[in-house]
Order: structure tokens, then sequence, then C-alpha cells
């Protein structure tokens, strides 16, 4: 993120797997935050990366204790267990939240997506990498 958000050029960036490629309110999906103002419905105002999934429409966001510094590098990584029950989600390596509550059940896939609300200045977000494992639990 090589500008944050702010009050006179606000935006948000979603990271992560989702049924929703075009809006902000994802209804299916597993996904790393960046909402400085609360735009997004359920989340909050922020200047730190939040988490959530969102299960036909049900949101359950948490803000984590990792602040969003502009021009900084971030690993972002999401393990599904494989009963689907429940998704860790690390930020450099570190576990910052473990969820239980709405994981989608459909196919998503994978996006990044960047949404300005306010300004006229064009903003963007770096993504250096993208690895998707699957790995099967029964023999195929």
């Amino acid at each position: 993120v090589p500008a944050l958000s702010t009050s006179g050029e606000r935006f948000q960036f979603l990271a992560g797997l989702t049924s929703t490629n075009n809006s902000a309110s994802i209804s299916h999906g597993i996904m790393f935050l960046y909402d400085e103002g609360g735009v997004s419905a359920g989340s909050a105002a922020s200047p730190n990366w939040q988490v959530f999934t969102a299960s036909s429409s049900s949101r359950t966001f948490t803000t984590t204790g990792v602040a969003v510094t502009a021009g900084q590098w971030y690993k972002l990584q999401a393990i599904v267990n494989a009963a689907g029950t429940s998704v860790d989600f690390y930020i450099d390596g570190t576990l910052v939240r473990t969820e239980t509550a709405t994981i989608p059940s459909i196919a998503i896939g994978y996006t990044n997506q960047i949404f300005k609300s306010v300004g006229t200045t064009a903003r963007t977000v770096l993504v250096d990498y993208i690895y998707l494992k699957q790995k099967y639990t029964t023999s195929k």
C-alpha cells in the first residue's frame, strides 16, 4: 500500500477468496481488509488489517493488532482446514485470528480489489506474489 487511505482520499483494499469481484459487499469470502474509513458494511474504521469471513451475506469481522504501514510489504496467508470449518489468518507468519463462523461453502476464487469512495487521486496497491495450494485429504 504505497499511500494510506485518509478522510480526503478514502479507499479500501480486499485480498483473498470471494464469489464477488465487483463489490465491496462480499457475500461469500475469506478476506484480508484494509478499511481505514469503515466503508465496508460491518467493518471497523481502523488503520489495522482486518480479517473476515462471509457466507450468504452474513459476515464476521475481526480487527487485528497489525497496523497497515505505507510502503511496507506484508505476507497475508489464510489457511482453511480440510473440513472447511475454520480459517487461520496469518500476517507475516504470525497467527492473528482463527475464525469458525460464517465460513463459505460455495465456489470462491482469488481476488485483489481496491475501491475508492472519497477523493479523486488514484490509489494503488502492489501485489508481488500469489500462491494458491489445495491439498487433497483423500486419495484421488
